[in-house]
């Protein structure tokens, strides 16, 4: 049965929790972070132009549950951007694909995901069936078609809007940033003062193909069909109620497709795990554990 939950105060909103996590750097066709281990794994997909980093040490504590799993995701932070991809859910699940293959997880999977991330664990898990036992999508950018996706999206910001474009000078601007990171990482980092510094300057470990990529095939023109998400999987979605990114009908008509699904919606932005992960983690451990 299909339930969507009313608003519940799940803690203060402040401006951010956020300290840098542990575990164990390695590459596995993607640059991951382990922490933990044990015959069951949980993987947490960090959105747009982040890294694996953006999940700071609260999130470390989901090691208790399963072995954790944090890859940078294909095109960003420190995984291969070879050029030449659509950078479309494809692409990324091959790769996420691959690097569980790796890794040699091959058992029971829960799947977190932020923004885009949340994207790619349905479409994770619309690849894998019953093997993901659980999902968690937290603000997924799921829209009706393109446009009603750039509306949304726009409203991130002059800066997004201004990279969602195809256009030349956003271009140009982008293959500045890749000739001179450590510059760009200090200006974003000024710019984007309501970020950890260090999730900041990760937001420049990007390439224009690997970022338009993304934004333009997995989230403003791609689409996850509800009906290839197993009938035994559990997918809770959890959308802030100040988030200007999300669309709240399309996203509860959405979650009420599915046979298990649930919408919570929380007091907060579009960076719900930056700024209240002590409850967000409380949330997802009793929902892979349910």
């Amino acid at each position: 049965m299909t339930r969507s939950s009313p608003m519940r105060r799940h803690g203060l909103q402040t401006p951010h929790d956020w300290s840098p996590p542990g575990g164990e750097a390695l590459d596995a066709g993607l640059h991951v972070r382990l922490v933990g281990d044990g015959d069951r794994a949980i993987l947490l997909l960090h959105g747009l132009a982040g890294s694996n980093r953006y999940f700071g040490r609260s999130f470390d504590l989901l090691a208790e549950h399963a072995r954790m799993v944090v890859p940078d995701l294909f095109g960003f932070g420190h995984s291969p951007r070879p050029h030449g991809r659509t950078y479309g859910p494809q692409d990324h699940v091959d790769a996420l694909m691959r690097m569980l293959g790796e890794l040699d997880v091959d058992g029971p999977l829960a799947v977190v995901g932020h923004s885009a991330g949340a994207l790619l664990a349905l479409h994770l898990a619309g690849r894998l069936g019953a093997r993901v036992r659980a999902v968690v999508a937290i603000s997924p950018p799921l829209y009706a078609d393109s446009r009603s996706a750039r509306a949304h999206i726009a409203r991130l910001g002059l800066h997004v809007r201004f990279f969602a474009t195809d256009g030349r000078l956003a271009r140009l601007t982008c293959g500045w940033m890749c000739r001179h990171r450590s510059l760009a990482a200090r200006i974003f980092t000024r710019i984007r003062r309501d970020l950890p510094a260090e999730i900041a300057q990760d937001g420049v470990l990007h390439h224009w193909e690997s970022y338009s990529g993304t934004l333009k095939n997995l989230i403003i023109d791609g689409r996850v069909d509800p009906a290839r998400i197993d009938a035994a999987t559990r997918v809770l979605a959890i959308a802030g109620d100040a988030d200007p990114v999300l669309d709240p009908g399309y996203l509860r008509s959405w979650i009420g497709y599915l046979e298990h699904g649930l919408l919570e919606i929380w007091p907060g932005d579009h960076d719900l795990p930056l700024r209240s992960s002590k409850v967000l983690v409380e949330r997802i451990a009793s929902w892979i554990e349910d």
